[in-house]
């Protein structure tokens, strides 16, 4: 399930040679492939902006290796290369660095946001400025351990100036919708292996029996405003798909809800117009610049493309996003947008001009409500360990053929070098299997097999929880329980699944299930 980039990837990859795979099935919901990554053409066919990815960076080996595997020539991000004009426009002036002292953390930094972290060890101020001069502000509020946007480099590397020049960032330079294009194109020739499938959203991922094909339930779009409900079973079943998609199935949203409620979607905002060039004449920036700035717009980008002539006005995520998203369904985001502007031109600049400038052409507007996720901060969440077990054994050993994969699983999020990071353990996971990917591994082996370090156990271990199938080690989390300590003593060795619901916890306590879950109960096994 899902035609964006980890779908196609795992398809392409089981599909290459032999192996255990006899044939794959892919649903996708919309009318066409690559999900969040979608390159703006010309009438020509060159690229003209990217309405959501939009670049690199050259540490993400697994992307990089793909373009070259694709045959994807690659060329630099000029906004973001050492010739380009990079800056924070503020009252304060260029990248000043608060001189604030640092206070030694006294708890573990699993448990907080980078946010969190920064605020108690630096101050509030120094952590929303962190935060702002990545252009992202409100991601902050990731867990540690999963920081993809670089809040803690803006924090801790100096001059900060140089750790933003210092990354430098490619593209496809088709586009990166190229990728997934090419991907298709390849799993297209393999007819007898492959099954390429639009407009098919899936409704409900049946968890059958122990031993039995999953089933999953899709509504396919037959004409106009005409569809038909087909079911489909296979071996194994792939989730390529974010949260706020996989917690629609009923059949299996309580099972996964542990590891839905761990995560959390965040808004991205851009305004892009077609005037590059004389924009960039007016306000002096030169062809190749990338500034940000605490507004509501975050960041104002020369385009990615030199011969496109656009310009990427906005680009903010979080509060900020939405609220331009607001402001352009009250048709006052051009407004806005532009006097935003103004404010942050040099004095020396025409202001006149630019403000005539933007009057005079179109924007447009893209607003991905959950463009990225992150990790919530939870008590001790270990997210490299988590992000694996999400994956790779999402519903436990009694269904070890159901999987989860994409950027929101990952340690990278945001980022297609996490999307294929859960790929890549899940074809791992697959591969195991062994030449019969319908065989039952016996599960001891399975979990060793998929690189993880969880308890199997028959019985609720002394001084623990179970939740449904999972074993919670709450010892240390009792100690800080809003409820008080005797309001899980008074439960251990027993299944608290029903009476956690009946207490009516706030969607985001199940994530603490998830974060403080040890093992799993060997199937079959039901405690009191």
């Amino acid at each position: 399930m899902g035609g964006g980039l980890t779908g196609l990837w795992i398809a392409w990859k089981l599909t290459s040679g032999p192996g255990p795979v006899r044939r794959v099935t892919l649903l996708e919901a919309s009318s066409r492939f690559s999900g969040r990554i979608k390159t703006k053409y010309d009438s020509s066919g060159e690229p003209l902006y990217e309405e959501g990815a939009w670049r690199l960076p050259t540490n993400h080996e697994r992307m990089l290796q793909l373009c070259k595997d694709l045959g994807l020539p690659l060329m630099e991000v000029r906004s973001e290369g050492r010739q380009s004009m990079q800056a924070w426009a503020g009252a304060d002036g260029p990248w000043v660095t608060a001189q604030t002292p640092q206070v030694p953390m006294l708890c573990s930094s699993r448990t907080l946001s980078t946010w969190d972290r920064l605020a108690s060890e630096r101050g509030v101020e120094f952590a929303d400025d962190s935060a702002a001069r990545t252009g992202y502000a409100g991601i902050d509020i990731m867990a540690a351990g999963s920081d993809a946007y670089g809040v803690e480099a803006m924090a801790t590397q100096q001059p900060r100036e140089e750790a933003e020049v210092n990354r430098s960032y490619v593209v496809p330079k088709r586009g990166l919708s190229a990728i997934c294009e090419e991907l298709v194109t390849r799993l297209k020739a393999r007819p007898d292996r492959v099954r390429l499938l639009l407009n098919a959203r899936v409704q409900d991922v049946r968890l059958q029996e122990p031993g039995a094909r999953t089933q999953v339930e899709a509504t396919l779009r037959a004409d106009h405003n005409a569809f038909r409900t087909q079911t489909f079973d296979g071996d194994a079943v792939v989730l390529a798909a974010p949260p706020e998609c996989v917690a629609s199935f009923p059949s299996s949203f309580q099972l996964l809800r542990p590891i839905l409620e761990s995560l959390e979607g965040v808004p991205l905002f851009k305004a892009y117009a077609p005037v590059g060039r004389e924009f960039a004449a007016l306000t002096c920036l030169g062809p190749a610049f990338h500034l940000k700035s605490d507004t509501l717009l975050q960041q104002i980008i020369s385009g990615t493309y030199a011969d496109a002539n656009m310009v990427q006005l906005a680009y903010c995520a979080g509060r900020r996003a939405e609220a331009l998203e607001r402001l352009r369904l009250c048709r006052n985001a051009e407004h806005t947008i532009c006097e935003e502007i103004l404010r942050l031109l040099s004095p020396r600049c025409d202001k006149g001009a630019v403000r005539q400038l933007l009057a005079s052409t179109g924007m447009d507007f893209f607003f991905w409500k959950n463009a990225v996720h992150i990790w919530r901060p939870t008590f001790e969440l270990d997210v490299s360990k988590k992000s694996r077990e999400a994956c790779v054994l999402p519903c436990g050993p009694a269904y070890p053929h159901v999987f989860l994969c994409g950027e929101a699983y990952s340690t990278v999020q945001g980022w297609g070098e996490g999307a294929l990071q859960t790929a890549e353990w899940v074809l791992s996971a697959l591969q195991a299997m062994g030449s019969d990917v319908g065989a039952r591994t016996p599960v001891p082996s399975m979990i060793s097999l998929r690189g993880l370090q969880l308890q199997l156990v028959n019985t609720v271990p002394p001084g623990m929880l179970a939740a449904g199938s999972r074993i919670i080690d709450a010892s240390r989390w009792k100690k800080v329980h809003p409820g008080g300590e005797r309001a899980i003593t008074n439960h251990e060795g027993e299944d608290i699944e029903l009476l956690f619901a009946a207490m009516q916890h706030p969607a985001y306590a199940y994530g603490f299930l998830f974060a403080l879950q040890i093992g799993w109960l060997t199937p079959g096994v039901r405690p009191k």
